[in-house]
């Protein structure tokens, strides 16, 4: 029996908790090396040394960096590459040592007994088998025949060589153990967000199957990944979709904008954006989440305001214009009809829903200008024409307008009521008259700032633009000042009453008598208690024994 020697030699890796610093390491020839660490923040920068002396990348030896973990990998080990491994991020440093092992395995000599010559030939391809594992790294001779090694229980599989019909058992022989240097932990998520499940293996080119529960996991969109010794599995939810995308917008000066969308997942998060830049909560703009219903609240809109906004979540994107545009002015109050008097000034009166809002202001089809006739005032939103010292032909429409958009009102100029004054005797009939300039207008009377209170003995008529007051039988009483009151303009007027001069009813007759007689003369007056005189041949005559007078209640000699 011919007897060759089979060796496999490895590192037996055992479970390790993660660490912070580095861990020296044992590796073999031409396998890759890992050394990692981990800073306290993730920006950090570090620097790596060997045995003192700064190493930089290569091809064979790089750098990593994610997140805190900064990594060194050598690709493929070699003796050289033995000594003390420093990582120094300038505030403090972690050292580790790294041995590398020569690859012990090699191809069997034959036993001293066997020649060169030897008429028995090894079976060129050997079959290995090792229940628990479908994989090892076995290295091994094309010239060994048939070995079947029973291990002891130190290893922990049992290899198995067929060939040739030969058995040999081998107690030198190691397994190369596949272990986990950083196992999988759990992973807690909010529904929506996506869970990364890592672990990394001691060598590289190990297959791997993910189980969820019981059931093997294969590549899709819900990502399984592979790099080098470490592996990830990576549950995604479907993509975010928008299941009521955004809509263009326009709303009116100083109102508020709400411009609102659904997403199909509640837990999006999102961002938004105003011309690219990116809109930060204040009191303009307010951020609304609401299950699935995002929306920004943009207070008090203005012209700036009018710009392109953006929806923008991690795999989503959706633009839209909102046109926040001008308000149209209106009017918000009409001009009303106007009733003025000679002389005096009108206004015609109008509000508007801006106050910047311009206005333009006919009489007729004529564009009214500003001057000594014409005042345009603006206060606020309420707009003026003052027409000043009205004439009857300043009557007519006038019309004011914002655009296309006009407001109209009629002017109706009332000619002042001119009373004369007037003196009358009693018992008299008096007529106080005064003209306006429109139709069957109606005035108010008043005498002594009372109004008149019509009647048989004081009667008022209307003629068109003619009115009259008529007293009839005048008494004292009726004398004082009389008024005509036009809406804001009056006419006042003196009425004076007197009693009427005294007259002869009856005159006086001759008169034949004879000598030595009495002569009378008699005559009659128009009211009593008239005071007379006598005259005789121009000289008054003065009462005496031969000149007697008399009165009676008929006024008489």
């Amino acid at each position: 029996m011919y007897i060759y020697n089979f060796c496999l030699s490895g590192i037996r890796l055992e479970f390790i908790k993660p660490i912070k610093d580095l861990q020296n390491y044992t590796a073999v020839e031409k396998d890759e090396v890992i050394l990692s660490c981990e800073l306290s923040k993730a920006g950090g920068e570090v620097r790596w040394f060997k045995d003192g002396n700064e190493i930089f990348p290569s091809k064979n030896i790089l750098f990593q960096s994610d997140g805190r973990k900064r990594i060194l990998v050598i690709k493929k080990a070699a003796k050289s590459h033995l000594g003390a491994y420093t990582c120094d991020c300038g505030t403090d440093k972690t050292t580790a040592d790294l041995n590398i092992e020569g690859n012990t395995c090699s191809d069997p000599a034959p036993p001293s007994h066997l020649g060169q010559d030897s008429s028995i030939r090894p079976r060129p391809l050997p079959f290995f088998k090792t229940p628990p594992l479908s994989e090892l790294p076995f290295i091994f001779s094309p010239s060994l025949i048939t070995v079947s090694p029973f291990l002891s229980g130190d290893f922990l599989d049992i290899l198995t060589c067929f060939g040739g019909g030969l058995i040999m058992s081998s107690p030198q022989s190691k397994a190369r153990v596949i272990g986990l240097m950083r196992p999988l932990k759990d992973v807690t998520v909010t529904a929506g967000e996506t869970a990364t499940f890592e672990c990394e293996l001691s060598y590289e080119g190990i297959a791997v199957e993910w189980f969820l529960g019981g059931t093997k996991l294969e590549p899709s969109d819900r990502k399984l990944n592979s790099h080098s010794v470490s592996h990830s599995f990576v549950p995604s939810e479907p993509a975010v979709e928008f299941t009521k995308p955004l809509e263009d917008q326009t709303v009116e000066e100083e109102a508020t904008a709400t411009l609102e969308c659904e997403v199909s997942r509640e837990g999006a998060e999102v961002r938004w954006f105003r011309d690219g830049q990116e809109i930060r909560k204040t009191k303009k703009y307010e951020m609304i989440v609401d299950g699935r219903k995002r929306a920004l609240v943009i207070h008090d809109c203005t012209l700036d305001d009018s710009r392109t906004y953006a929806f923008v979540d991690v795999q989503l994107r959706s633009d839209f214009v909102s046109f926040i545009t001008e308000e149209e002015a209106r009017f918000i109050k009409n001009l009303s009809n106007v009733e003025g008097t000679e002389t005096d000034s009108v206004k015609l009166i109008c509000e508007v829903s801006k106050p910047s809002a311009d206005v333009t202001w006919y009489k007729g089809d004529q564009e009214l200008p500003e001057g000594d006739k014409y005042q345009m005032v603006s206060d606020g939103k309420r707009r003026t024409l003052v027409i000043k010292n009205c004439e009857p032909k300043d009557e007519g429409g006038y019309v004011v307008m914002i655009g296309p958009t006009r407001a109209s009102a009629d002017l109706t100029v009332l000619g002042k009521p001119r009373v004369k004054s007037q003196k009358c005797h009693v018992e008299l009939e008096i007529v106080l008259n005064c003209e306006v300039n429109r139709p069957n207008a109606t005035l108010k009377w008043m005498k002594g700032g009372e109004e008149i209170v019509f009647n048989k003995h004081i009667v008022y008529r209307v003629d068109k633009e003619k009115h009259t007051l008529t007293i009839k039988d005048c008494t004292l009483a009726d004398e004082g000042e009389y008024t005509a009151v036009a809406a804001d303009n009056k006419s006042t007027a003196e009425l004076i009453i007197s009693e009427a001069p005294t007259d002869f009813s009856m005159q006086l007759k001759d008169q034949t008598i004879t000598e030595f007689d009495d002569a009378e003369f008699t005559c009659k007056l128009t009211k009593e208690k008239a005071d007379v005189k006598w005259y005789r041949n121009g000289r008054e005559i003065r009462e005496g024994p031969r000149y007697i007078t008399a009165e009676q209640s008929d006024p008489q000699l």
